[in-house]
């Protein structure tokens, strides 16, 4: 009998140390293609890019300027974690940390239950942006040259007129965060400030996910918590 049950054990602690990565399942998406925003986002304004050869014309989620837009999304299965992806167009005269005198800083920030990240972005040669660090004020940032990360440059179509010339102006950054959360409903706020007019600068969001772990993933992750709690109070299961 006790044979039997330190075999129990033993297997119970091995599966400890073969739980694959978390399967994700998603919870939500949206390129905003075709219906408008549903009324989980606080705003349904839409715009369609100009487009070129390497971006095709499409839908998304804007223009938006020094404003806050905020996804909710209720009644979210079981979960631990949530993982939040999205695409941020970037367009026109962006002027990052906004050093030498020009206007700005031009910040953008997300906020998700424990995610708090903000950050600077340009498109303007010479003008530096605190992306992929965050922005925390004036002389705490990183100084990174303009589209520093961007997954696309000068793709989407937009132009900006400077001294006579049409200049082409926009980038696209695929972005991911993976942050702690486990309430039934979650709330996403996308925050831009310093930005001048519109016609100057703005952005939108396109290709919006949330993932959080399959269920599958959690009971097995769950179970090989017990197991590690056990192995670390050198505990022998009483099963037969």
């Amino acid at each position: 009998m006790t044979s039997g049950r330190i075999l129990m054990a033993v297997s119970l602690l091995s599966a400890a140390a073969v739980v694959p990565a978390a399967a994700q399942v998603q919870v939500y998406f949206n390129d905003f293609e075709g219906a408008p925003p549903g009324a989980e986002w606080s705003s349904s304004a839409t715009d369609v890019t100009p487009g070129t050869v390497a971006h095709p014309s499409d839908m998304f989620l804007g223009q938006f300027g020094n404003e806050t837009v905020t996804l909710t999304l209720d009644h979210l299965p079981a979960h631990t974690h949530v993982v939040l992806s999205f695409d941020v167009y970037v367009i026109r005269s962006w002027d990052g940390n906004a050093e030498g005198g020009a206007p700005g800083p031009d910040q953008w920030r997300i906020t998700a239950g424990a995610l708090d990240f903000n950050t600077t972005f340009s498109n303007w040669l010479g003008a530096y942006q605190s992306f992929p660090d965050p922005y925390i004020d004036p002389g705490q940032h990183g100084d990174y040259p303009p589209r520093t990360g961007a997954a696309e440059i000068d793709t989407l179509g937009y132009q900006f007129y400077y001294e006579g010339q049409w200049l082409d102006q926009d980038s696209v950054y695929h972005l991911s965060y993976q942050f702690d959360h486990s309430a039934s409903a979650l709330m996403c706020s996308f925050t831009a400030s310093g930005l001048q007019t519109l016609d100057d600068e703005s952005w939108g969001l396109d290709n919006v996910t949330v993932e959080v772990p399959e269920p599958a993933t959690l009971s097995l992750l769950a179970f090989a918590g017990l197991a590690m709690a056990l192995r670390r109070k050198g505990d022998i299961l009483l099963f037969r």
